[in-house]
């Protein structure tokens, strides 16, 4: 694989731009890539991780972590629920807290969203959500307690960080998706911040505008 040419560690004298490109290609190839060998060698790495946070090159904890994941089930969030609240570091706080948003499976999406609404500080809750909503397969049910939870949202997050949390709105790019968000913002029901949520919308906008015009030409390339 590509991927071995790089190398999971650092090389001396390396520039450090290579450190960033070898978490980026390990993270693209163990998420979206679904290389099982990639994904082995996480597992591997992140049980290193938990016992000595030094054991791995620091470029790619964050790689691992999210690998994990991304995969992972009920028996990795409850490690990854434990490192949030029992952190090494204030680093380990807010990188397992995050991860908890990459987490696929409905019934834990909807764990951590309940947590954005009291467990999670209101500065880290916004962008929680965001990624939430960004999650492929938790994105449109992060959508629905969004509106379900928008006034207890507001009370909990400051006003000028609200639209923090709705970031990740631009991924919910399907058609009915997005006539939906639109429909909601029209009002609108967001205080402050207005400018930039007409940027997130726009952006909506275009991924949904890529995904009606490409989607079926990259489904047919890749199954090709």
């Amino acid at each position: 694989p590509a991927f071995d040419r790089l190398g999971w560690s650092a090389a001396a004298g390396e520039p450090d731009k290579v450190g960033t490109l070898r978490a980026t290609l390990a993270q693209a190839l163990g998420t979206t890539g679904a290389d099982t060998e990639v994904r082995a060698r996480a597992a591997e790495l992140h049980e290193k991780v938990l016992s000595d946070r030094t054991a791995v090159d620091p470029d790619l904890v964050g790689a691992v972590v999210s690998v994990i994941a991304y995969w992972g089930g009920p028996a990795e969030y409850e490690v990854f629920l434990d490192r949030f609240r029992n952190p090494a570091t204030p680093q380990d706080e807010v990188r397992y807290l995050y991860a908890l948003g990459g987490f696929r499976h409905e019934d834990l999406v909807r764990r951590t969203l309940a947590m954005a609404l009291d467990e999670v500080r209101t500065q880290n809750s916004p962008f929680l959500v965001s990624i939430l909503l960004a999650n492929r397969v938790g994105g449109p049910l992060a959508w629905r307690w969004v509106v379900e939870n928008w006034d207890r949202l507001n009370e909990r997050i400051p006003q000028n960080s609200i639209v923090r949390a709705l970031e990740g709105l631009s991924t919910l790019c399907t058609e009915a998706q997005a006539r939906d968000i639109h429909a909601f913002f029209d009002g609108p029901p967001v205080r402050s911040g207005q400018r930039t949520l007409q940027q997130i919308l726009e952006r909506l906008d275009v991924n949904t505008a890529l995904a009606g015009r490409e989607g079926g030409r990259v489904a047919e390339s890749l199954a090709g």
